[in-house]
């Protein structure tokens, strides 16, 4: 159990008239160590704002819709600008909460940035205005991300199996400690204080990661030029229309629907490897998934470069049968169909033979003439072209195999590619030691926090 959760024994006794809810696990609440005269319900600090948007008055192209991610962290939703949206819309105000119904049982309560304007949600959200006499938004979201308080959430979520939530009127009446403004600003200040190392780890990995490209670029000679400046509205002639994709033909006028390769001749990834699509073998027949040893990759797997076993994992008898296809040791993956495409497309080279479920497409080399591990740091490089392919639609984000096939790889001599992958391993090593450090030293600075918050530690910055 978290530290902060605590709960009845597991046999107890409750009165009828006691009961609100048929769910023992709902007894479980959060111990904490304040004084119960600063404690409040969180109904009492925030203010509901339900301010609609006149369509009428207010064009959508001009107006920011948001996502709100479990960790709190808020950015603009991508839209296709021709839709319509029918929804009714509701203003975000600067330094506002938002709450994302559906989703607050796993933390998605984010603070709307002050230089933030024309920020909207749907009904699907609920904003409301702090009341700063009392509580300080950021102490307020730092409670909220703590891992005991997203447990009790989780624990009190209610409703129908799959859209299970925590609903606002629940949430409203939990009660959390609210210490003097001094002391919530104080906690606010030790956690930027201990995340300041944090911090210049972040940037000296987003550095090494532009080396990585950097490097990619000066062996194959790509010089990428500026894109020219395209505004919301542009007309362009049915007759020069490739697809009907706003986003397509915009980056046809910009001038980056041309993947740079640089100077060596280059082939489509289809001529140089042979593609296979994934698939789920049937969960009916027990046989394909009891005793499984072989990893099965989905999306959930591609997070790392290198993959060499996965979550999941299903029998040689699925094998036998085709329920699933064998991918080669030294094969690209690349993750086709998932909501993570929206921000990149995860890459991955495979160390063992593996099977890929339906959204995942895997490449492996024909040749000799082209390494792996070349092939999975040119698409790293590449992921600003990769995520042009990405089509979206109301429900996933998705990328054709046709357009994989046909995306073209400089084929230089064997000593380049041998070079390239060789440097770009040796940064990435660099990148993964201090993307380690830098966890130990966030989940440090995290655990502090929440024991501040909680209670357990007195409130001072070292």
């Amino acid at each position: 159990m978290n530290q902060g959760m605590n709960s009845s024994p597991r046999a107890f006794c409750v009165h009828f008239h006691e009961l609100n809810r048929w769910d023992p696990i709902s007894y479980y609440h959060i111990d904490w160590y304040w004084p119960n005269e600063i404690m409040a319900p969180i109904g009492k600090l925030l203010i509901p704002r339900k301010e609609k948007v006149d369509r009428a008055e207010n064009g959508f192209a001009d107006l920011m819709p948001i996502t709100i991610h479990f960790d709190g962290s808020i950015e603009p939703r991508k839209v296709d600008p021709l839709n319509e949206y029918s929804m009714e819309l509701f203003w975000a105000r600067p330094k506002d909460i938002v709450v994302s119904k559906i989703d607050l049982k796993n933390g998605a309560v984010g603070i709307i940035p002050e230089s933030w304007r024309n920020v909207v949600v749907t009904g699907h959200f609920a904003v409301y205005k702090p009341n700063e006499d009392f509580i300080v938004p950021e102490f307020f979201t730092k409670i909220i991300q703590t891992d005991f308080f997203k447990d009790y959430l989780w624990r009190n979520k209610v409703g129908a199996e799959g859209r299970k939530e925590v609903k606002l009127d629940f949430f409203e009446s939990i009660l959390i400690p609210v210490p003097p403004l001094t002391v919530q600003k104080m906690i606010e200040e030790c956690w930027h204080q201990m995340n300041q190392e944090f911090s210049i780890k972040l940037e000296k990995i987003q550095h090494l990661g532009s080396q990585c490209h950097e490097q990619i670029q000066e062996y194959l000679d790509i010089n990428i030029p500026p894109p020219r400046k395209i505004g919301k509205l542009f007309l362009l002639h049915l007759s020069k229309t490739e697809r009907w994709s706003f986003e397509y033909n915009k980056r046809v006028l910009s001038g980056l629907a041309q993947i740079q390769t640089g100077k060596y001749r280059s082939y489509p990834l289809g001529e140089l490897c042979k593609g296979q699509s994934g698939s789920t073998p049937s969960k009916n027949n027990p046989s394909f998934w009891k005793d499984g040893e072989i990893p099965w990759v989905s999306p959930k797997d591609m997070k790392t470069r290198y993959i060499s076993d996965s979550q999941d994992h299903i029998s040689q008898n699925a094998m036998e049968y085709n329920a699933s296809p064998v991918v080669k040791n030294g094969s690209i993956l690349f993750v086709v169909r998932s909501g993570i495409l929206q921000r990149k497309v995860p890459v991955a080279m495979t160390q063992v033979d593996v099977s890929i479920n339906q959204d995942i497409r895997s490449f492996t080399p024909r040749t000799d003439n082209i390494l792996p591990e070349y092939l999975l740091a040119y698409f790293e490089a590449k992921q600003d072209d990769l995520l042009r392919l990405v089509k979206w639609s109301t429900t996933v984000q998705s990328i054709n195999k046709e357009e994989l096939e046909t995306f073209p790889i400089p084929l230089p001599p064997k000593d380049i590619q041998e070079k390239i992958a060789m440097t770009v391993a040796e940064l990435h090593s660099k990148m993964e030691n201090l993307e380690k450090e830098s966890n130990d030293i966030h989940q440090n600075a995290k655990h502090k926090i929440e024991e501040m918050i909680l209670g357990t530690r007195p409130v001072e910055c070292s």
